[in-house]
């Protein structure tokens, strides 16, 4: 099973820098370029033939929406060869500038892959080391759509974004379903990549899960962190290197989300913003220089990252947002200065403008209908305000355990630019997210909401951001405390000064162990929990297969012998909340609820007929219709409420009273034949006819 996660991750890896590679080459990109933006090509290119496909109702395939980027990629890189070829004057002129741009290449594929090395490397220490197996999965509320969105497109070949809905199967076949709307916007994109990964391999949709949370956080996420980081602080090859450490180190992101909600399609969303800023800044500092004719190349990327992220999480672009106020600001300020004179106070009036703006636009938002729902939803405040604080101080937020050594370099990095003339600005991201996380985690009221309420004032989702602000502090903090420590070093021993690289190359491993040093025992004291122990407990905790959740091993097990008892295809009536949620997106089993209907403004009138009166289809004659008119004849119970575990585990959109139906049903209950029997486990025949 191993290998097959190894042939996913390679085709995952090769499917997300490929199709959008071979375009940008097509188009002319640099090496560092093509392969920081491929991901985010490969995403438009994906959804947009998606929904092309699904207009023109034909079945999505592998074939279909690979084959399209490549061949046009090479249409464009033979006209650009043949239009573009030099007159022989210009031979030797093209052949230096070739001859210069492999060695720059070169350097820039030496910094790319050290990115990605240690973004491996801690991946597979921290990630996949402790899945239980290839195809392990997470039992957690979102979940059951990731995995079901995914067995949709497999059993339709609808991928479109536009639609989405985990009944478009039973829409296809005539039966109607629990939704009288047929699903809606959703943002697909990383669904959609492992469907494509599935369809080639026909591995187990969990497998493909876990290969592409791999490949986003050991291969996206560095590619994206070393660019920004790269316009940040293109002058300082210190930063750079401590940066390929720094994007890994904050435990908050990208890893939370593979251990809470999940949030599979956030992280994929907020590794790509760096793109949006580092294109941004790249785009105002060329119109800057040269002009706004110069800044359309940029302009082109940042549009393009900024598509992106927003296909695969519209969240992202208010993340975005939160980095790049702070250097638009900053950016007024330093030309309205340089104009106008240290000493004028009307250097003050551009910058004033353009926060007035961000503002404006921000309220415009929190107002449109559009955003309601988003910014309306509350997550209770559990934390007082002092705790909140040392969270953010610590990097220990949302439960995470303190990052302590982590936390002291970013705070280092923090110091560091602020007395660096032309990147103060860089603070305010991370200090201004902190904020947000105080207030979203130790209030309530309408402040809350104006600042957290576009990530649904989830205090995860803050916590995230504000790891990823943090890496620019953490790459300053971990270069300056090298310098300092290595220089003290140096005057003390002559090994030191005689081996600089090896010295340089051993400090370097030293900090990655400790920085990613498991939790521990102190023999008399108790347990020390680091910061990526934490993560790794988590992980390991989280995907044990043995381990009683909403659907554990035992019942896993019946519901194969079900589905191996009735005919393929054969539609059963469940209720969500027992685990049978997953059935559909492990086995595609056609199971009715396929979610825990949280949302019941397009709820069809058999849907609600079955889920609060199923009991009564012996005696009433509204729900025997029911049940005949979706065309089910069997009941799947894996937890009879006569024989309720004390310890088993409920979501917390389980509401009993929406589910008396279903609930209330048991081996006396007239009008249900057992079929099948183990434990509080049962499929009942309903006798419907």
């Amino acid at each position: 099973m191993w290998l097959t996660f190894l042939i996913v991750f390679a085709l995952i890896t090769g499917m997300l820098l490929i199709p959008g590679g071979f375009m940008l080459l097509a188009a002319g990109k640099r090496l560092k370029t093509t392969l920081v933006f491929a991901p985010a090509v490969s995403i438009i290119l994906f959804c947009a033939e998606a929904v092309l496909f699904s207009m023109m109702s034909i079945p999505a395939s592998p074939v279909l929406l690979l084959a399209p980027p490549l061949i046009i990629a090479a249409g464009v890189g033979v006209a650009r060869a043949v239009l573009g070829r030099p007159h022989r004057r210009d031979a030797d002129l093209c052949s230096r500038q070739v001859r210069q741009l492999g060695d720059r290449s070169t350097h820039e594929a030496a910094w790319l892959g050290l990115y990605v090395l240690i973004g491996i490397a801690s991946t597979l220490f921290v990630f996949i080391k402790n899945l239980d197996g290839a195809d392990s999965m997470f039992q957690a509320i979102d979940n059951y759509m990731h995995i079901g969105l995914v067995r949709s497109f497999l059993d339709t070949g609808d991928l479109s974004f536009l639609h989405v809905s985990l009944y478009q199967d039973l829409g296809a076949a005539g039966i109607s379903s629990v939704q009288s709307k047929m699903g809606g916007f959703y943002p697909a994109a990383w669904h959609i990549v492992v469907t494509l990964a599935v369809m080639v391999t026909n591995a187990p949709v969990t497998l493909a899960v876990n290969a592409m949370n791999a490949v986003v956080i050991a291969i996206v996420w560095p590619l994206a962190s070393y660019y920004l980081l790269k316009q940040l602080f293109h002058a300082s090859s210190a930063y750079l290197v401590a940066g390929a450490l720094a994007t890994m180190c904050i435990s908050a992101s990208p890893w939370d989300f593979v251990i809470f909600g999940p949030l599979y399609p956030n992280n994929l969303s907020n590794v790509l913003v760096p793109l949006i800023c580092g294109s941004f800044i790249v785009m105002v500092r060329r119109v800057e220089r040269d002009g706004f004719c110069s800044g359309v190349s940029p302009t082109a990327m940042f549009v393009i990252s900024s598509v992106g992220v927003a296909l695969a999480h519209p969240s992202g672009i208010f993340m975005a947002a939160l980095f790049l106020a702070p250097f638009c600001i900053a950016t007024a300020l330093r030309i309205a200065t340089e104009r106008l004179g240290a000493a004028d106070p009307r250097r003050f009036i551009a910058p004033a403008i353009v926060a007035a703006a961000v503002l404006a636009i921000w309220a415009l938002c929190y107002k449109s209908p559009f955003f309601a729902a988003t910014v309306s939803f509350n997550w209770p405040a559990r934390l007082s305000k002092h705790q909140a604080f040392i969270d953010v101080v610590t990097l220990g937020m949302s439960g995470h355990s303190a990052q302590t050594l982590v936390a002291v370099l970013v705070w280092l990095g923090c110091i560091k630019l602020l007395s660096t003339k032309g990147k103060r600005w860089l603070v305010a991201p991370f200090l201004l997210t902190g904020f947000i996380y105080i207030v979203d985690t130790s209030t309530e009221g309408t402040l809350k909401h104006v600042l957290a309420g576009f990530w649904y004032t989830d205090p995860h989702r803050i916590s995230a951001m504000v790891g990823v602000f943090a890496v620019p502090l953490a790459a300053v903090g971990i270069a300056t405390a090298f310098r300092a420590a290595l220089a003290w070093l140096d005057r003390r021993s002559s090994f030191v000064r005689e081996h600089r690289a090896a010295s340089r190359a051993l400090a370097a491993i030293v900090l990655f162990v400790l920085v990613f040093f498991p939790s521990y025992k102190l023999r008399g004291y108790g347990e020390v929990f680091t910061g990526f122990g934490y993560v790794s407990s988590e992980v390991a905790v989280q995907n044990a297969v043995g381990s009683a959740k909403f659907l554990s091993k035992t019942e896993e097990d019946f519901c194969k012998r079900v589905l191996e008892e009735l005919p393929a295809g054969t539609l059963i009536l469940n209720s969500p909340n027992d685990g049978s949620v997953y059935l559909y997106g492990l086995y595609g089993a056609n199971i009715y609820y396929r979610d825990f209907l949280a949302d019941k403004a397009g709820e069809t009138q058999e849907s609600t007929l079955i889920r609060e009166h199923l009991d009564e289809v012996a005696t009433n004659e509204e729900v025997r219709d029911a049940v005949r008119a979706i065309g089910a004849r069997y009941l799947l119970v894996l937890d009879l409420k006569d024989q309720e575990d004390p310890t088993r585990s409920y979501s917390i959109s389980y509401f009993p009273e929406d589910w008396k139906g279903i609930d209330a049903v048991n081996d006396d209950t007239p009008g249900f034949t057992p079929i099948l029997s183990e434990g509080d486990m049962r499929l009942y025949r309903i006798d419907v006819e």
